[in-house]
């Protein structure tokens, strides 16, 4: 039997991330309750290393090692483990409002499925409050994400429609000059989306996304999942005159890397609502 739990965190990615991999920080989150505490951390993160917490009731009566060994190690995107028998995976989905962390395992039989998701839900919850208490946690969140927002010339019904299909989105994705050749358009929730992205020189850009959700005609996500990891979040919105308010927020893993690329990611995401917008004339 698999157990999820999840929650979102009001933080960076990286933030997010440091916090989950840091033995001194592991320290002050691994914790069910008060009355436990995690005494030692460490952490060979690497495919094939191990992690160990040393985990004990404060009163001393009694404890227990949690320790594994790491099987897939994506920098901020996804860990996946084998402790004893059992398997572990964690996923890091960066949003606008906070990082979704999102904790699958194999249950155990000693307890019940109940008190094993509650005991992992309340020390993933006692992570995501040591995270948001960090200085500067909710300002760096909030810098880490590129905005811009269009009205255009089409319902919701059609603006989704430009990027539903493939052969549409291929035209007009990408800034001014830039030609796509998709190798993978799997249009729906964990689908792979898989392109090159020509420049005007000819040079080849491997992308590799998945799509979160997808809700027609209202948001989309899209998860950039090679560097520079980032999450797009597209809203459409009815406007007056049957058009579409589109907002647009790009979030990257911090606000430091955001700050790099928002001279080149700022006037690009103008570019492609741009040819957006002509797609939706073309065809309308």
């Amino acid at each position: 039997m698999r157990i999820t739990v999840e929650t979102l965190v009001h933080a960076s990615l990286s933030a997010v991330w440091q916090a989950w991999t840091t033995p001194a920080d592991i320290l002050q989150w691994n914790a069910a309750s008060a009355d436990w505490h995690t005494t030692q951390a460490e952490v060979d993160l690497r495919e094939g290393g191990t992690f160990r917490s040393r985990m004990e009731a404060r009163d001393g009566s009694m404890g227990f090692d949690f320790e594994g060994v790491y099987t897939e190690v994506l920098p901020l995107q996804r860990l996946a483990a084998r402790f004893g028998e059992r398997a572990l995976e964690v996923d890091f989905t960066p949003l606008a409002e906070g990082v979704r962390v999102v904790e699958t395992f194999e249950a155990e039989t000693t307890f019940s499925p109940e008190q094993q998701r509650q005991g992992w839900q309340a020390i993933l919850d006692n992570f995501a409050r040591h995270v948001q208490a960090r200085p500067g946690a909710v300002e760096d969140l909030a810098a880490a994400t590129l905005r811009t927002s269009r009205v255009l010339a089409a319902g919701p019904q059609a603006v989704w429609a430009a990027i539903a299909d493939g052969e549409r989105l291929a035209r007009w994705w990408g800034p001014a000059g830039f030609s796509n050749v998709f190798e993978t358009f799997d249009f729906r929730p964990g689908g792979a989306w898989r392109f090159d992205m020509i420049g005007p020189d000819g040079q080849r850009y491997a992308n590799a996304c998945r799509f979160g959700a997808l809700r027609p005609a209202e948001r989309l996500t899209v998860h950039h999942v090679v560097e520079p990891v980032f999450t797009l979040a597209v809203t459409l919105a009815p406007a007056e005159a049957g058009h579409t308010r589109l907002d647009w927020a790009q979030t990257f893993a911090d606000g430091r890397t955001a700050g790099q690329l928002q001279a080149l990611c700022g006037p690009a995401n103008e570019q492609n609502l741009d040819r957006l917008a002509a797609e939706l004339a073309r065809v309308g």
